[in-house]
């Protein structure tokens, strides 16, 4: 469990620095930015994460999964080397074809091509890279190197997205150029610290494996991004641009928890492969026990941030605050997510699984498409956000039930009810009005949720001197 928080204490702490800067920079945005400009800038990102996706199959997948396979360092980088040259053979045609062909195909975006369109597909041929080299460092548990490229880069971009959207006339441009330059330096990271691990001769017998894991996991993926980005395309396309802008922005804000979620699962993960892998060790009374005890962080953050949704509104632009509810929705949608990645690890690990999960990804990619098409043009924002929540909702269930038939795992049961009934108990200290004594009211009470939760999962204060002692921090 320490080697755990140790390294998502890394990612967490690189990425929560990144995280912090942005969410104090919204207000600035919002005040620079229009909501119809961020809806243009949220849509062009959208499109550019999920070609991104498609044309590297997923095979930063395939270098979590495999990693664990390979003992020594030649066989890691035959397997490295062999997924790089494949996706530059695939994928760079392809990057011609629709830049060449761009006006038409992207006809239905209501700007020029040239250069909105053309930035975000070359940033995106540029970023499969990078994550080939955050997945390999990510499996090696590097967290410190890691954490390091991530928060440096980020703050990189943060800076330069505030020089530019103050000083250029264009924001959109503005922001979307920031962007490029992150990816210009991002890929020249994966250059430098790939170079241990590219092999010229990668003739690797088994990347037709390492194609079948990624593109059985394509659909998983895929799925995830049509429920993330479905809904963004179709409030473009049923109610404009402003509103595209309105509810991106408030689904950035509501997903900021997901930064925590993500930096811990980046540590988990590897935790659990190595621990799953280990012969003849079929006791995981201490995963049940971690997962207690990340369930019960994850429902502190998330139930904290919807009590506090309503303040944190106030610290946008007033455009920017008829936006709560969809604030709370996408925050609760952020938590179960955190679920299906705390409960999910076995059917990754357990090949035979994959296709399940797969399967359940796509149902939720279809309720999502389904309920936005419903529910945007009658609800407009808020639908879109319900729509979010019940599509993560339906798959829930069934993969906590297949991860437990890939691997069974005896999870504590009592503590799990323990820790929902006391959330929910909490929670209705959201429906407190807005005002400074009731704020200083759901302050006392976040406290006393902290020290009830804490005695349900077995932390003592002891428990956090000898962790600070073990981080070796005064």
């Amino acid at each position: 469990m320490f080697r755990i928080i140790k390294n998502s204490t890394f990612y967490f702490g690189s990425d929560l620095s990144v995280k912090i800067a942005t969410f104090l920079l919204l207000p600035l945005y919002t005040r620079f930015i229009s909501p119809e400009d961020f809806g243009h800038i949220y849509l062009l990102i959208s499109v550019g994460e999920t070609l991104t996706l498609l044309l590297s199959m997923s095979l930063k997948g395939s270098i979590s999964r495999y990693f664990f396979a390979h003992k020594e360092h030649h066989n890691i980088a035959k397997m490295y080397s062999s997924i790089v040259q494949f996706t530059f053979l695939f994928s760079s045609p392809i990057y011609i074809l629709l830049i060449a062909a761009g006006p038409t195909i992207f006809g239905f975006i209501d700007l020029n091509f040239f250069p909105y369109v053309f930035i975000i597909l070359v940033n995106s041929c540029l970023s499969i890279y990078y994550l080939y080299i955050a997945s390999l460092l990510q499996a090696r548990q590097e967290a410190r190197k890691l954490s390091l490229v991530t928060l440096s880069t980020s703050l990189v971009n943060l800076l330069l997205t505030v020089i530019l959207v103050i000083v250029l006339e264009d924001k959109v441009f503005a922001y979307l150029f920031s962007i490029f330059i992150s990816g210009i330096i991002k890929f020249c990271i994966f250059v430098y610290f790939s170079i241990p691990f590219l092999v010229r001769k990668a003739r690797d017998s088994d990347l037709k494996n390492y194609l079948v894991y990624g593109i059985s996991r394509m659909p998983i993926e895929l799925s995830y991004k049509v429920v993330l980005f479905a809904d963004r395309f179709m409030i473009y396309e049923f109610q404009g641009e402003k509103d595209t802008g309105l509810y991106s922005v408030s689904y950035k804000l509501g997903s900021a928890i997901k930064l925590v979620f993500m930096a811990i699962n980046k540590a988990y993960v590897p935790h659990l492969f190595s621990r799953f892998s280990s012969d003849g060790d079929n006791d995981y009374g201490d995963v049940a026990k971690a997962a207690s005890r990340l369930l019960a962080f994850y429902f502190l953050v998330t139930i904290a941030t919807i009590v506090f949704s309503k303040e944190l509104l106030f610290l946008l632009a007033s455009a920017y605050r008829e936006s709560s509810l969809v604030l709370a929705v996408i925050v609760f949608s952020n938590f179960i997510v955190a679920l299906i990645l705390l409960f999910q690890p076995p059917m990754d690990y357990n090949v035979k699984y994959v296709r399940i999960k797969s399967l359940l990804w796509v149902l939720s990619a279809i309720v999502n498409v389904s309920l936005n098409l419903v529910l945007i043009p009658k609800y407009s924002l808020n639908g879109a956000a319900f729509a979010t929540l019940i599509s993560y909702l339906v798959i829930l269930i069934p993969i906590i039930y297949y991860s437990n038939k890939a691997i069974q795992i005896s999870y504590e049961l009592r503590k799990i009810l323990l820790i929902s009934v006391i959330s929910l108990v909490y929670f209705l200290s959201y429906f407190l009005e807005t005002s400074i004594p009731f704020f200083l009211l759901k302050i006392l009470l976040t406290f006393i949720y902290i020290g009830v939760l804490m005695r349900i999962v077995g932390i003592t204060l002891d428990d956090g001197r000898d962790m600070i002692k073990k981080f070796n921090l005064k």
